[in-house]
């Protein structure tokens, strides 16, 4: 069985046990009165029983698809050629459901067709298909746009495209004052009821997203769902679920990626000379990072993105860095008095190495977080999750070139100096800092734990370094009781950096 509601059930079966269900049915039909047509289905993807697209046989060489659910918008009309054997698509507005209906159309060749996504959405130029059609629910009092110098109040219907440029998220505003984010609203929105945007304005990977999202929840690969059910497995149904998608994998002419081809050992070796690569780069400490965050200088981005690309050319590789999912995004994480408030956000990045000689390629999956103004906190996070796995995957040579806290080598023949501070903290001083610290009114309770972290992993870096200025400066710092939680919580990574790096960890 497949499914079943009031009105029909479906199911799928051998061949061999046709008959005997037809009989069945027969049976059913004579002994209730009632009438039951038959549907018969070559191809159907179900996410629920109200969300689906099938394809029917109608004739020796005759098709029709019919497809229900929310996440179809418009009219998209499949009508079978049968002297060329290939479905003709058109496409028809419709003004009950005209949202980003380019998307719909990508989904539905997709599952139908395993037509991908980019081709369908890169394909198209008819600016309307993009169009995100916003419409204010009676329990808002007004809708408008952030921007740095105060709200933009917009109409209470709204046409909205996913933009190139940065631009201030678009936001639904409550009588009592709360303010909740527009949905299916991309970070860069554009609002164009005048109609005088242009295709080459729009965002179109924005889409692409999108539809892959919408995608794996059709097909059951959501991550997050994913990841649900397999909680739930015992270990012999995980084996066999494995199992059965590495047989799946192997039908599609996918490699699973547990084996080791010979393309894929061509593609390692590729990988490890990109590695080689990278440990001869001449890389310049171009960046300083302020105190309050650990100090220090470090490497622009701008440097590790040309290493990475050079290296490519250089080795034969293709390189690709793209955000796949926004985990998290949290707005207004802090309002500071001056300025516009700091957004929170984490994304899941997909890093691809593929071989230009094999087509073989390796994805790398990277987690990162930002907090900034506007849509800086989501480039933020792109950029940790690029140094991340930058740093993780294709270290340079002499690692501490990326921070200023090389601790001097001393030769055999020179006596060590003598540290300036004892070696040893009592728990008593370490104690009475803590109270100055968390007595300060303008600190929040919740972040009374983190301060408590950061005083004794400064009070441990003191007892390792024969200079007590860094650990003096954290603690001032500390002490002011200017900083609110994001700033806290960036020192406590700083300096547990820090102790790390001292501790050759």
């Amino acid at each position: 069985m497949v499914s079943a509601n009031t009105d029909a059930v479906m199911y799928m079966i051998d061949e061999e046990y046709q008959e005997q269900a037809l009989k069945v049915l027969d049976d059913w039909q004579k002994l209730t009165g009632l009438e039951l047509e038959e549907d018969n289905i070559i191809k159907i993807v179900m996410r629920d029983v109200n969300n689906y697209i099938e394809l029917l046989k109608i004739g020796d060489n005759d098709y029709k698809i019919n497809y229900k659910g929310g996440e179809f918008r418009g009219k998209h009309i499949f009508k079978w050629d049968k002297e060329n054997k290939v479905f003709n698509y058109s496409f028809k507005d419709d003004l009950k459901s005209n949202s980003m209906t380019i998307v719909s159309e990508a989904l539905l060749k997709k599952l139908l067709f395993d037509i991908p996504v980019e081709e369908t959405i890169n394909n198209c130029n008819d600016i309307f298909r993009f169009q995100v059609i916003s419409h204010l629910g009676g329990t808002y009092e007004k809708c408008v746009q952030e921007t740095p110098n105060g709200d933009i109040e917009l109409q209470r219907n709204n046409r909205i495209y996913a933009g190139l440029k940065p631009s201030g998220a678009i936001i639904k505003v409550k009588p009592d004052g709360r303010r909740d984010s527009l949905a299916d609203c991309s970070d860069n929105p554009i609002v164009d009821n005048a109609n005088k945007c242009t295709i080459d304005m729009i965002d179109k990977k924005w889409y692409i997203r999108v539809a892959r999202q919408k995608v794996e929840d059709f097909m059951g690969t959501n991550k997050k769902i994913l990841k649900g059910r397999m909680k739930q497995m015992k270990k012999e149904e995980l084996i066999e679920e494995v199992d059965r998608l590495n047989k799946l994998l192997e039908e599609k002419g996918t490699t699973p990626t547990t084996s080791c081809t010979e393309e894929h050992v061509k593609l390692l070796k590729k990988i490890n000379d990109l590695r080689k690569y990278v440990r001869e780069y001449e890389f310049k400490l171009d960046m300083t990072m302020d105190e309050k965050h650990g100090g220090g200088d470090y490497s622009s981005i701008n440097q590790l993105y040309d290493c990475i690309q050079e290296g490519c050319l250089a080795v034969g590789l293709d390189f690709s860095f793209e955000c796949v999912d926004e985990i998290r995004f949290e707005r207004d994480i802090m309002k500071p008095s001056v300025g516009s408030p700091r957004h929170l956000a984490e994304v899941r990045c997909i890093a691809t190495l593929q071989d230009i000689d094999t087509g073989c390629s390796k994805e790398y999956v990277i987690l990162g977080a930002g907090s900034d103004t506007i849509d800086k906190s989501l480039s933020g996070a792109e950029t940790l999750a690029f140094r991340k796995w930058f740093t993780m995957n294709f270290t340079p040579k002499g690692r501490y070139d990326w921070d200023n806290d090389i601790p001097e080598e001393v030769s055999e023949n020179e006596t060590s100096r003598e540290p300036k501070v004892p070696t040893y903290i009592p728990e008593k001083a370490k104690q009475e800092v803590k109270e100055e610290v968390v007595a300060t009114e303008q600190h929040e309770d919740s972040d009374k734990e983190d301060i408590d972290k950061i005083v004794d992993t400064i009070m441990e870096i003191r007892s390792l370094m024969d200079d007590d200025s860094y650990a003096k400066t954290q603690l001032e710092e500390l002490q002011k009781g200017v900083l609110g939680s994001p700033e806290i919580l960036a020192l406590k990574l700083a300096v547990e950096n820090r102790l790390a790096t001292l501790k050759g960890e």
